[in-house]
């Protein structure tokens, strides 16, 4: 196995939340299409998707299961029937040796 370190920048993201059974992912998936068309924003290679999983859903009761589905961006997200907000991946810090 080749292991690579890479530099992930601060990312901006829009989101939309999914709690719930994973077998109902694809309607959320579906409202941040929707939204994502809107915005125009169709570029693949700026505006990136991202899956945020914060549970397991092989382990996780269903009504406990949350992931978010999410877009790169490069502007403010204004208030929409859709639910999708802002949120950011931080960048890791550097190590230093000392």
């Amino acid at each position: 196995m080749d292991v690579e370190i890479v530099r992930f920048p601060t990312t901006n993201l829009a989101v939309i939340e999914h709690h719930g059974s994973p077998l109902l992912e694809h309607q959320t998936v579906n409202k941040l299409i929707k939204w994502r068309q809107e915005n125009n924003l169709f570029d693949n290679e700026k505006y990136r998707c991202y899956g945020i999983h914060y549970t397991n859903p092989a382990i996780t009761h269903l009504e406990q299961h949350h992931v978010d589905f999410a877009i790169s961006i490069d502007k403010p997200i204004a208030k929409n029937p859709y639910g999708i907000v802002s949120k950011t991946i931080p960048a890791p810090p550097l190590c230093q040796s000392t």
